[in-house]
């Protein structure tokens, strides 16, 4: 067993020059701050998350808000809103809890939810059309209140072919 170490290769030097390495050596650069940019990267994110106490999920909303925003040139506007209105929800969620906890309890409505529905349908369904009458009721006060005094231009007629 002695003679097969000695033809072992022994490991490179980290040289920066030095481009062929292994997956852990790969990391030992890294924490080793040979690759500054990865390692830099690794610390403003550190700061990020930790020291200003951000929430991964708050970001991943943040940037997909962001390119919601991009893609709103070419998307319809009440789509747009809907999607930019669950993002910022689902980030004051991602601010208020962390990212495993939001998982945990997505997971369980994912189990819990159709099971609850496919025993309880008949109610789950009355319940359902209840609230619909009254949203129905709401919204027709809020109409005759506030969206009918809203003043409008006129209609431009569509001319028939």
């Amino acid at each position: 067993m002695a003679d097969e170490r000695k033809h072992e290769e022994p490991l490179p030097n980290l040289d920066p020059t030095f481009t062929r390495f292994s997956a852990a050596e790969n990391r030992l650069i890294y924490f080793m701050w040979k690759n500054k940019k990865v390692s830099g990267g690794a610390t403003v994110s550190w700061v990020l998350f930790e020291l200003i106490e951000y929430h991964l999920l708050a970001l991943l909303c943040h940037l997909m808000i962001v390119s919601l925003a991009a893609l709103f040139l070419w998307s319809y506007v009440t789509m747009f809103l809907s999607a930019i209105l669950g993002l910022w929800i689902l980030s004051i969620l991602g601010g208020c809890c962390s990212f495993l906890t939001l998982a945990y309890i997505a997971l369980v409505l994912l189990f819990t939810v159709p099971l609850i529905y496919d025993k309880y349908e008949d109610k789950v369904d009355s319940y359902g059309e209840k609230a619909m009458a009254d949203l129905k009721k709401q919204y027709a006060v809020l109409d005759a209140k506030m969206l009918s005094k809203i003043p409008r231009g006129p209609l431009k007629n569509k001319k028939k072919v």
